[in-house]
């Protein structure tokens, strides 16, 4: 039986989601990135980073339909990533909890074997992953509504954007993040950047 808050074991078969996309890529990504991204286990992190939100009223109310988080400026983050094999074809599904100051933010991440998909409420996010210079990218190509069974392909002109990336933060072993989402018309809606310390990773 795992203690409370520790690291589950890995199941047999389990990957990652990165480390399915990624394969020999892997190797070109800074450790703690891939001890954090490219495991089979669960894992933590936690830390600061500096949130902004939208600055017009227009895009502060996107932001609320969107049920994005609400602090600003220095707030503390917590982030734990639950694995386990998804029922579409047995492809990794891993759970992703992020709180900022208590606010959360949920997300499921899957592949389709090309592109990560991120489902965060109605949206289904498509993104390509890139390695340079240690550092992974993920770069949105795609957005779809998800209503019911029933996938719609969102337009550009009307789907949010994301731009995120992880890298390290030498000499300690820490995460360096990036998150923006901004909309058409709208401008930035949300992002934070800062750094996360993983914990319990083996």
């Amino acid at each position: 039986m795992t203690a409370p808050g520790a690291t589950r074991p890995p199941p047999p078969g389990i990957d990652s989601v990165v480390g399915a996309l990624l394969g020999h890529r892997l190797d070109a990504l800074a450790p703690v990135v891939r001890a954090m991204h490219a495991v089979p286990h669960d894992t933590r992190c936690d830390g600061m980073v500096d949130v902004r939100q939208a600055r017009a009223r227009r895009g502060r109310l996107a932001a609320r339909l969107m049920h994005l988080p609400r602090p600003v400026g220095d707030t503390h983050i917590t982030l734990s990533v639950e694995r386990s094999a998804g029922a579409e074809q047995q492809r990794p599904l891993e759970r992703w909890r992020r709180t900022f100051g208590g606010d959360p933010m949920v997300s499921d991440q899957t592949t389709d074997g090309v592109c990560l998909i991120e489902r965060y409420g109605l949206l289904e996010l498509g993104f390509e992953l890139r390695v340079a210079d240690g550092r992974l990218f993920f770069h949105h190509v795609r957005t779809h509504v998800r209503l019911g069974s029933r996938r719609l392909p969102m337009a550009r002109w009307l789907a949010p954007t994301v731009a995120a990336s992880v890298g390290a933060i030498p000499p300690v072993d820490r995460i360096d993040i990036s998150v923006r989402i901004a909309a058409p018309l709208l401008g930035e809606l949300f992002s934070y950047a800062g750094a996360l310390t993983p914990i319990d990773v083996p």
